[in-house]
């Protein structure tokens, strides 16, 4: 497995059909569904247009358990990545990097595991995992944010 973490603008990653989730949030998806057009893009369209699909989806996220009430220390895990010595760099596995991050778990805890230790996944297909994390990033910050992404290099 090739594997690299990385920051990447907000603006750059791919966009997702949904939030993901589908079976967290079922009342949230109908809801979705019936707001979106036709197409791949759709739910980009809608999301960038819709400003009630945005407070919908953003009432829903904002609740879990994931979800900060301050993305500042989100901001500021995301900088201490920005210094990482492993950043960019292909690994085999995961655990060089969840290394790297313990000694964040005593002050941030579980946000430590949820967006450092479990970034937003990329694939070549698009997008692996954290389809509501980019989508609750898309709510609160702007196109030019940084986010980690693990990136997962095989074909």
């Amino acid at each position: 497995m090739a594997v690299s973490y990385e920051m990447r603008r907000l603006d750059s990653l791919p966009w997702p059909t949904s939030i993901g989730k589908d079976l967290e949030y079922p009342a949230l998806r109908g809801k979705i569904l019936a707001r979106l057009g036709p197409g791949p893009d759709a739910f980009k369209t809608a999301f960038e247009g819709d400003s009630t699909l945005r407070s919908l989806i953003g009432d829903a996220l904002s609740s879990a358990p994931w979800a900060p009430a301050d993305l500042s220390d989100v901001d500021h895990l995301y900088s201490c990545a920005a210094q990482s010595s492993l950043l960019y760099r292909m690994v085999n596995d995961d655990i060089s990097w969840r290394r790297w991050a313990d000694p964040l778990q005593q002050r941030y805890g579980r946000l430590v595991f949820d967006w450092l230790c479990n970034p937003i996944r990329i694939t070549v297909n698009g997008i692996g995992d954290g389809r509501h994390r980019l989508t609750y990033l898309r709510l609160h910050r702007g196109p030019a944010y940084l986010v980690l992404v693990r990136i997962n290099h095989a074909r």
